[in-house]
């Protein structure tokens, strides 16, 4: 059974600890500070939005710099007047655009593999390397939903029942674009990297 989405398709000196252009000068990337939307009179900061880690391995450029997109889903849910739905997910996973290289190389070469990007009352954002030969355990995801999307790589991904006897439903591989939905009332699910080069996907789950 395929997955169900499948796609190929200066505000300055506000932040502590980290200069940002410094990152910007150094790698040629930055994140977009002038262009940060108001929603209720109060502008999102990278340090309000994004964890302490991601906030620091995003400056100096050890992970992808994502802070435009964990914007943009953080404004989407603020300025939304109906509740926020899987569909509204989708429809934003498909907008997340793929990873420079230099910053694919980098991330490789970092230690942490597992980047938890944002984790708040709403939503948790995920960034993960796997490495070839990677693989998890069958295993749910805690009640809520979750939408994700390779970025880079293969992946392979193998759907059970929700149950003890963990029977297998289905297999799937995963190329760049690719967008996949799951929660724990469908199938618990194993994911894995076979391949002999990395893969990053970006996970976005629903509280």
């Amino acid at each position: 059974m395929k997955d169900l989405f499948n796609t190929t398709t200066n505000e300055s000196n506000r932040f502590s600890g980290v200069n940002f252009f410094h990152y910007s000068n150094r790698f040629g990337n930055s994140f977009e500070l002038t262009k940060q939307p108001e929603v209720s009179s109060h502008k999102i900061h990278p340090e309000e939005l994004l964890t302490p880690n991601a906030f620091y391995q995003m400056s100096v450029g050890q992970i992808p710099n994502l802070w435009a997109v964990c914007l943009d889903l953080a404004t989407r849910f603020q300025t939304k007047a109906k509740k926020f739905t899987v569909s509204d997910l989708v429809q934003f996973m498909t907008s997340v655009p793929s990873l420079d290289q230099e910053e694919v190389k980098r991330f490789v070469r970092n230690s942490e593999t597992h980047q938890v990007l944002v984790n708040n009352d709403q939503f948790k954002i995920l960034l993960i390397h796997w490495k070839p030969g990677e693989t998890t355990s069958i295993h749910g995801h805690n009640g809520t939903e979750c939408v994700f999307k390779l970025l880079q790589g293969k992946l392979e991904e193998l759907r059970h029942t929700p149950d003890r006897e963990a029977r297998l439903l289905s297999s799937s591989s995963y190329l760049p674009g690719s967008i996949g939905y799951l929660n724990d009332q469908m199938a618990y699910h194993q994911v894995g990297n076979p391949y002999g080069t990395s893969a990053i996907s970006l996970h976005v789950y629903l509280k």
